[in-house]
């Protein structure tokens, strides 16, 4: 199936049509909340901070707030990020809760959930101390694992991540492209003193859920996976 970064924003406008203020509140408890990855700027530097859990583990400098700060990036902020992932799917199919933001904490899957963001920290980590590139390319990689993740709370890591790279094959230097093509979008953000990047997150995030869209789409019609993996956005 093919797609433009033009069909995806689009779509994503259309997603959004009367129901912008739900998803301006959701982008805002989680850019509050600590959860920098919301804004993943170009070169994909919101990878990084989704891992900055792990990096500091390696930081010499621990204090009272560095663990809370390290708990809550584990066991909160990651599986936070899943919960924005579907609300912005539920979102694409009609009016979707601010409520579904923290769906994943009452699930039986959140400790699958906590395994899975802490390993896609960890993976990216390591790949980028062999220089910034490697790093950025698993970034892309692994970027539909979230929404994988957010599909179905209960499937294995190795197979989350699998998917990932299956989906993304071939398409993350399109999906670059999409990411540099917000560019002008945020340095009008911080011409409006950096507020505006906040009223950019909702545009950004239902653009990417268009293009997670897109890309399962494929991976159904490769033969990839099925109804018995990804069985759709059905509200809890």
């Amino acid at each position: 199936m093919m797609w433009t970064r033009g069909l995806l924003k689009q779509n994503a406008k259309n997603a959004l049509s009367g129901r912008y203020w739900p998803a301006f509140a959701v982008t805002l408890i989680c850019a509050l909340l600590g959860a920098a990855q919301s804004f993943r700027l170009v070169f994909n530097l919101h990878t990084y901070r989704s891992y900055s859990h792990v990096f500091r583990i390696t930081l010499p400098l621990w204090g009272n707030w560095g663990v809370i700060g390290l708990l809550l990036s584990i066991f909160f902020v990651s599986v936070l990020l899943v919960g924005q992932a579907r609300f912005f799917m539920e979102n694409r199919q009609g009016f979707a809760p601010v409520s579904s933001l923290f769906s994943a904490f009452h699930r039986e899957g959140y400790w699958n959930l906590v395994k899975i963001q802490f390993l896609k920290g960890l993976y990216i980590f390591l790949w980028s101390l062999l220089f910034i590139v490697p790093g950025i390319i698993k970034a892309y990689q692994y970027s539909m694992v979230e929404y994988i993740a957010a599909e179905n709370p209960y499937l294995p890591a190795d197979r989350v991540f699998a998917l990932s790279r299956a989906m993304t094959d071939g398409e993350k230097g399109a999906l670059f492209l999409l990411d540099l093509s917000f560019i002008g979008w945020y340095l009008l953000g911080v011409l409006a003193f950096g507020v505006g990047l906040l009223f950019v997150l909702p545009y950004y995030q239902a653009t990417w859920a268009e293009g997670y869209a897109a890309l399962r789409a494929k991976a159904f019609a490769q033969g990839l996976t099925g109804q018995e993996e990804l069985s759709g956005f059905i509200r809890y």
